[in-house]
């Protein structure tokens, strides 16, 4: 606690602790509070400008006049004023140090308000159980000289006359001066055009003093917009009937109606010029509405005319055509006869079994080709799978199909081949040592076949075999039937793109085998590709047969035969989409034969592609 006395000396006692406790149910006080005017010691109605350099007092207002009078506190307990001079405007404090220091007071008078500005304090009242509420009061401080203030009216149309003026009658003085003169910038009568106006106006007060700034004001001037003629009609009217209309014309910015008709005119010559006919002008009731009974089939013209009783005489015209004529007559008549129905043309289901029979054949470019589906064990057709054998390298794969020349389809039952599309378990596993695949079913042996040359792809059911590769029996091969298959797809042989590179086949000395159909990468891909199948003997006996054949009867589809010679090239090309669709559709391989049996081969077949 700080004490200190009048003379000036003071003295700190403490510190001691305390504990304020708010009682329950206490209300704080109710209080108001404002500057005035110095003068003004007893006022109830506060000031909030002042000129700069009066004189104010800062008090709670001491008000009898309500119940109960104010201030006062709800509970009856006595009141304190804390006045927050710490956080008002810099001037209120400079004030406060300078001639106050004591901040408890109910009132603070001779404050000379010398600072230009908006200044606010804020004062709250404590009773003495420590309820509170606050006021934060205002003043603000302005120059001496008049404020001007520019009032508009509420429409102002181009060209026209308008009320209430442009005014500046609020205008005033904050030294309490009259003012004297009202100097008007673009301030108008009437503005001839529309668009944005700004208006400006500087005062002047009896002291003698200007406005610091005129005052702005921007007026919208708006368009004198013109009539509208319009007509609710029927534009089809017949003659001998009463027809209805009503005029809707208006005025859009509301000015006042000066001339309004509706004229009437019909072309009873029918020669399409209303200029040599008779007009009158029909009468409406208060509602715009009026009727007319043609009498005359053919056009007439109804000319709605209005204009503004304006010093611009703004208008609008607009014709309205209709057409008479004559009602239509009217007949009866019936009629008797009999209608047969005709028949439904229902949809017909094709089942599975339809599309699988000889009724339903695929088709292509060069005719007819297999069908690349099948019936499976839940009666919807099925794609034919693919399976890929391994290498022949001790592998295994899950399913494939055995080779025609070692398992043919006759050793196979259909439940087993069923299987083999629906994914039963049938391996067939490669094995170097022996040169041999075992086929499995189930993890049983069921055929061991020796010396295998055979495809490395296969579609699962076996009357369609893709493509084959074999030899006759022996490692080496060209020993007994000398028949070679072709290794790769068909189809490949229109794929530019397809390089398999080099294998080798039936050959007592090299082994080497053909080239492949498609072009090693050393070839060019650009011109025009010859296929070609060349072979050599060592004897002129017998002759070199190239021919296509079914792999389940050996039947010959489509062959190419050449006579026996040393040496002899076949070009494919003229048959090449034949062969092609013949490979992949229709259970075919290519097959090479020398019916010289029992000679050997210094070179059997060499298949090759080069471009011209």
């Amino acid at each position: 606690m700080k004490i200190k006395t009048n003379c000036g000396t003071t003295k700190t006692v403490g510190p001691k602790t305390f504990e304020i406790i708010m009682p329950d149910n206490n209300n704080p006080p109710v209080f108001e509070a404002g500057f005035f005017n110095n003068w003004d010691l007893a006022g109830f109605e506060p000031i909030n400008q002042v000129v700069v350099g009066s004189y104010v007092n800062l008090r709670v207002i001491q008000d009898p006049r309500p119940t109960p009078p104010h201030p006062y506190d709800p509970d009856g307990d006595g009141i304190i004023y804390i006045w927050d001079w710490d956080n008002s405007s810099s001037w209120l404090q400079y004030v406060y140090n300078e001639k106050f220091g004591y901040n408890y007071e109910d009132h603070y008078n001779m404050i000379k308000a010398d600072v230009l500005g908006h200044h606010t304090i804020k004062v709250t009242a404590m009773d003495t159980r420590g309820a509170t509420s606050s006021k934060t009061v205002s003043l603000d401080v302005v120059p001496p000289n008049p404020v001007p203030q520019i009032d508009l009216p509420p429409k102002v149309v181009e060209g026209r006359p308008f009320t209430p003026d442009i005014s500046g009658s609020r205008s005033y003085s904050p030294g309490g001066y009259a003012i004297k003169q009202y100097i008007w910038g673009n301030k108008l009568s009437i503005y001839p055009s529309p668009g944005q106006q700004t208006v400006t106006l500087d005062v002047v007060d009896s002291n003698g003093l200007h406005a610091i700034s005129p005052a702005q004001a921007t007026l919208n001037v708006l368009p004198d917009l013109p009539p509208k003629a319009q007509l609710a009609y029927n534009a089809t009217g017949v003659r001998g009937v009463s027809m209805s209309f009503k005029d809707t014309s208006y005025s859009p910015d509301d000015d006042p109606i000066g001339s309004h008709t509706d004229t009437l005119t019909c072309d009873v010559n029918n020669n399409g010029s209303y200029a040599d006919d008779v007009s009158k002008v029909l009468i409406r009731d208060a509602s715009g509405s009026f009727t007319y009974t043609p009498t005359q089939v053919g056009k007439c013209r109804i000319r709605v005319y209005i204009d503004e009783a304006t010093p611009q005489h703004k208008s609008a015209q607009q014709d309205y055509v209709i057409d008479v004529v004559n009602d239509n007559p009217t007949a009866t008549f019936t009629m008797a006869g009999e209608v047969t129905p005709p028949a439904l043309n229902l949809p017909t289901a094709i089942t599975p079994d339809m599309l699988l029979s000889a009724s339903w054949r695929s088709g292509s470019l060069d005719g007819d080709v297999g069908k690349a589906w099948y019936k499976n064990s839940s009666g919807n057709l099925q794609t034919l799978p693919i399976y890929d054998t391994p290498a022949y390298s001790n592998m295994m794969t899950a399913a494939n199909a055995p080779d025609p020349g070692a398992l043919t389809v006759r050793d196979a039952t259909k439940e087993e081949i069923d299987a083999v599309a629906l994914g039963e378990d049938i391996k067939i596993i490669s094995d170097t040592s022996n040169h041999r695949y075992v086929v499995q079913k189930n993890g049983v042996t069921i055929r061991t076949i020796s010396n295998p040359y055979w495809s490395y792809r296969y579609y699962s059911t076996p009357d369609y075999l893709y493509f084959l590769v074999g030899d006759g029996s022996g490692a080496n091969g060209c020993s007994s039937t000398y028949n070679t298959y072709l290794r790769y797809p068909i189809n490949r042989l229109m794929d530019l793109t397809y390089s398999p590179g080099t294998f080798y086949t039936c050959s007592n000395s090299s082994n080497q085998f053909m080239d492949a159909l498609a072009p090693n990468n050393h070839y060019s891909m650009y011109g025009t590709p010859v296929y070609s199948i060349s072979s050599a003997w060592n004897y002129s006996q017998g002759y070199t047969e190239w021919f296509v054949s079914k792999v389940l009867d050996g039947g010959t589809v489509w062959s190419l035969k050449e006579p026996g010679a040393l040496s002899s090239t076949t070009v494919l090309n003229a048959n090449l989409s034949k062969l092609a669709y013949t490979m992949t559709d229709t259970n075919v391989h290519l097959r090479v034969r020398n019916t010289a049996d029992g000679r050997s081969l210094q070179r059997c077949c060499h298949y090759q592609r080069n471009f011209q």
